[in-house]
């Protein structure tokens, strides 16, 4: 995996708790709360924030590829006609919306829950949040262009979180497309289901795009004056209005209720997935050009860790494993996190408020964790609640098997409940026969009870198959989890194939960096042996004795010798 390193400024207004040197922020918080970064400005601060959760909140826009690169011109088009956008190539991002009618495309069709007892509660829209997307965008069917509106607010009568019964619904595409050839690609998509309770912004009001009051998205900036796209969301604020003053909290799921999405699609969903939910029943259904995509699963907490010190605190173990110029981690890294403008650029410690932000997927990030974990107790600072899935990126599935890419069709589908996780689909291990998977996490939750790992690995039945070149004779499979000491864990484990699917989970090990391995083997079928049929000895016949006899025509005398002899014509038997 290719690791790109890049500082980000990340400020939030009034969020969170203050960080003290040396002191976890684990103590207090409600572990049963959505975390966020603690507003913490100081200068000498040195942390790091292990997190999955939705930091930034998605926006549609539809995009001018040369109007992109001059910052003085809006780049969005309102449609592929908007006489405005004249590129042949133009790019995309949609949230899609809900369908209104059951001919709609690239929509989403149906959110509900399933409750304890089988009851199917099918979610009912209610609104957009925002009303109105900062950058919305109407697509064209034949172009195969969704539109990209926000994200949606749906009730789900009876499904009760702490909160209510809202969620926030969002399913995303991205890619872009080729006017005169009429060629659209799709480069990813991802969905969540997120509880929330609509309330007050709590990320603040903006003047930056006044008089516009921007939304997130692309907004021209009265101080820069310039065309930016600015963010917003958090943890916490898993999406705001300006326009409104309403943030969209973030809530956990209630326990023990599954949930799950309908989308309809005109392009072409492919690739490997990537969720954060257990126990995932995946359909995916191909007609006349449409693709129907349903998921449904059961939400899963993922542990977070945040711990920061100032730098004279910092204990030398972590000072080793940090460039001290960029505070980067050694073996490589992909973000940062900054309270205070420009602080990337400042290269003494002690004077750089700086928190490393480590991307969840890849060796790096496991690595990284495993620095940590003594210096947290090996303990999570809260447990985020979450149900998504996404497609991996092309860094994260460079090297892995060529069975594991399609440009056409789903392959498959790898969750976990862990803070870090491999980069990509298991990698296959040809010399053990295994497809393998590294995870990382705390050993214990907030709490200090034990926290349980939980793995579930889908594949179509002829991905695995090709991996492996077994016949279409049935699979079996064995699934194990050995501890990072080597020492086999005793673990919950299931294997099944049905619908064209294999399903294998794990559950009930522990923490802190297992590998999960997967052994896949086939019964060889043996071809009947044919049963052997004895030969009849032929019976052979003794020859018949010939018999001489003498034949007379007046004095000429002729003896025939047959086994019945007859004289010739004009002869007499003698």
């Amino acid at each position: 995996m290719k690791l790109t390193k890049v500082s980000v400024l990340v400020v939030a207004f009034g969020i969170g708790l203050a960080s003290f040197s040396g002191v976890s922020v684990a103590n207090t918080v409600d572990p049963d709360a959505p975390f966020d970064l603690p507003d913490d400005f100081r200068r000498g601060l040195m942390g790091v924030f292990f997190n999955d959760q939705e930091t930034g909140q998605k926006t549609s826009q539809l995009t001018d590829n040369i109007k992109l690169t001059n910052n003085q011109i809006n780049p969005t088009c309102t449609s592929i006609q908007d006489p405005t956008c004249t590129s042949d190539q133009l790019g995309f991002r949609a949230i899609i919306p809900f369908c209104k009618v059951t001919a709609d495309i690239n929509c989403i069709e149906e959110v509900g829950a399933i409750k304890e007892d089988g009851k199917r509660v099918v979610g009912e829209f209610k609104q957009y949040f925002p009303l109105k997307a900062q950058n919305e965008f109407v697509g064209d069917p034949e172009y195969k262009l969704p539109s990209g509106t926000s994200g949606s607010v749906v009730t789900i009568p009876g499904v009760t979180h702490k909160g209510g019964e809202e969620y926030f619904v969002t399913f995303q595409v991205s890619g872009g497309l080729n006017k005169p050839s009429r060629n659209t690609f799709v480069s990813g998509f991802s969905a969540r289901i997120v509880p929330i309770k609509i309330g007050p912004n709590m990320i603040g009001t903006s003047s930056t795009c006044l008089p516009d009051l921007c939304d997130t998205g692309f907004a021209y900036h009265e101080p820069v004056k310039a065309w930016a796209e600015i963010g917003g969301g958090s943890p916490i604020c898993i999406s705001t209005s300006i326009r409104t003053g309403e943030c969209a909290v973030k809530q956990n799921f209630p326990e023990n209720i599954r949930f799950y999405s309908k989308v309809r699609l005109n392009v072409t969903a492919n690739g490997w997935l990537h969720g954060r939910f257990a126990d995932p029943e995946v359909t995916v259904a191909v007609k006349d050009g449409i693709t129907n995509i349903s998921v449904e699963a059961l939400p899963i907490r993922v542990p977070v860790i945040y711990k920061s010190y100032l730098w004279p605190d910092v204990p030398e173990v972590i000072k080793s494993a940090y460039s001290p110029t960029t505070g980067f981690f050694k073996l490589g890294n992909t973000n940062g996190s900054s309270r205070i403008a420009n602080n990337q650029l400042v290269t003494n410690p002690a004077d750089r408020n700086f928190v490393s932000t480590p991307l969840p997927s890849g060796k790096t990030g496991i690595d990284e964790l495993k620095v940590w974990l003594p210096l947290v107790d090996d303990k999570a600072t809260s447990m985020a609640s979450m149900w998504s899935y996404r497609t991996l990126t092309s860094e994260e599935t460079e090297g892995s098997n060529e069975c594991f890419a399609s440009k056409t069709e789903l392959t498959g589908l790898v969750t976990t409940n862990a803070t870090q996780y491999s980069a990509g689909p298991p990698s296959f291990d040809k010399n053990e026969g295994t497809l393998t998977y590294k995870v990382a996490a705390p050993h214990n939750v907030p709490t200090g009870e034990v926290f349980k790992g939980r793995y579930n690995l889908s594949m179509r039945s002829d991905v695995a198959r090709c991996v492996y070149g077994f016949s279409k004779a049935p699979i079996r499979a064995e699934l194990s989890v050995v501890s990072a000491d080597g020492i086999p864990q005793i673990a919950t484990t299931i294997v099944s194939e049905k619908n064209g699917w294999v399903y294998l989970t794990a559950a009930n090990f522990e923490f802190s960096a297992p590998v999960i391995k997967a052994k896949l083997t086939q019964e060889k079928v043996v071809e009947p042996t044919p049963v052997a049929t004895a030969t009849p000895t032929p019976v052979v016949k003794p020859a018949a004795k010939k018999i001489t006899i003498i034949c007379v025509k007046g004095k000429t005398v002729k003896k025939v010798s047959a086994v019945k002899p007859v004289c010739p014509s004009g002869f007499k038997k003698k």
